[in-house]
């Protein structure tokens, strides 16, 4: 596999950019807690707009032709403003989002889900 370029993440709010190189792959959580620590770190990145852009480049897209692996289940709002994997700082593939006007968990959302 290719090795992955190096990012820097740009921040409207930071004096100057912060260097960082994206892991070769992404992590797949062993436990809840560290899911949900994840989770965190990501949203506390969006929250200050550090967004680092991992996993969404071409070797991404050719690993999940062949298979996905989500960490997580988001129940999103179809509102096209809200991006569940921005704003928990994901990659494509990372978490399964499940889009639903209203945020309401009907029958057929709940089935894809489970």
């Amino acid at each position: 596999m290719s090795k992955r370029k190096k990012k820097t993440a740009r921040s409207s709010t930071a004096k100057s950019p912060k260097e960082y190189v994206c892991p070769e792959k992404p992590e797949q959580p062993k436990s809840t807690k560290r899911t949900l620590a994840l989770l965190e770190i990501g949203n506390s990145d969006y929250v200050v707009d550090e967004l680092k852009h991992c996993f969404e480049d071409v070797v991404r897209r050719v690993e999940l032709a062949k298979k996905q692996e989500p960490f997580a289940v988001v129940l999103s709002c179809a509102d096209s403003r809200v991006v569940p994997e921005l704003i928990f700082g994901c990659g494509i593939g990372q978490i399964f989002v499940v889009r639903v006007a209203g945020n309401i968990g009907n029958v057929e959302s709940i089935a894809s889900i489970e």
